[in-house]
């Protein structure tokens, strides 16, 4: 599994003690950067410090603290979030830190469903902010055929925004995903959600190959950073 990507202006925007904390981070030195996180998240709630800790946080495999702190980030008021980028990512990686423990089958069966509802939604919002990109449909997908799978192969997934959902405070009805067009989220349908993935369907054939290829199970891998 790839290691997810700390936002590149962390360094810059940072603080002294986020700046070492993202050096450890990209050294490798996983257990000290986030050890230097948490300091740094005693004194700073900023959008940018939660992304960055939740991301080291989800490469670690801690998906329950790496969702909370990805969750906030995307959530928080665009007002004190200037890098659109970081609210996209942000939606990315809290998905990932949804589907991940499911996909490596390291949640029970209870509690599936409404991690996959979740992390379908933060897919939507992220396409909503960045259509064309290609990972993000691809978990996109998984998501939603795990889904299906897990109900029994019928009906396909549902809207994530809809009953049984889970809640879990990631309920993005009501939230700004672009924080320069000031407008709302309207639920993105199934057949949008289709018509994304069909879009990007010719280009990824044979990357989905090669996934297929390489994972045991058959199924594609969850795609991160």
């Amino acid at each position: 599994m790839k290691v997810p990507a700390l936002l590149l202006v962390g360094a810059l925007l940072g603080g002294g003690s986020l700046a070492t904390a993202n050096a450890l981070y990209r050294a490798g030195r996983s257990g000290p950067a986030i050890t230097e996180y948490q300091r740094v998240l005693s004194t700073d709630s900023s959008a940018l410090a939660r992304y960055d800790a939740g991301t080291a946080l989800l490469a670690a495999g801690r998906f329950a603290d790496a969702l909370r702190l990805l969750a906030a980030a995307a959530d928080a008021d665009s007002a004190a979030q200037p890098v659109a980028e970081l609210r996209f990512r942000a939606h990315y990686n809290a998905g990932n830190a949804d589907l991940e423990p499911v996909f490596r089958k390291q949640v029970p069966d209870s509690a599936r469903d409404a991690g996959l509802r979740r992390a379908i939604a933060r897919y939507e919002r992220a396409l909503r902010m960045t259509p064309g990109d290609l990972d993000a449909k691809w978990n996109l997908e998984l998501a939603q055929r795990l889904l299906q799978q897990n109900n029994g192969g019928g009906g396909g997934a549902q809207n994530p925004n809809q009953g049984g959902g889970g809640g879990s405070g990631n309920d993005d009805s009501n939230a700004s995903d672009n924080p320069q067009s000031g407008g709302g989220d309207a639920p993105i349908s199934r057949s949008q959600a289709e018509q994304i993935l069909a879009r990007a369907e010719h280009s990824e054939t044979q990357v989905q190959q090669q996934k297929l290829k390489k994972t045991p199970t058959g199924q594609s891998a969850v795609r991160d950073w």
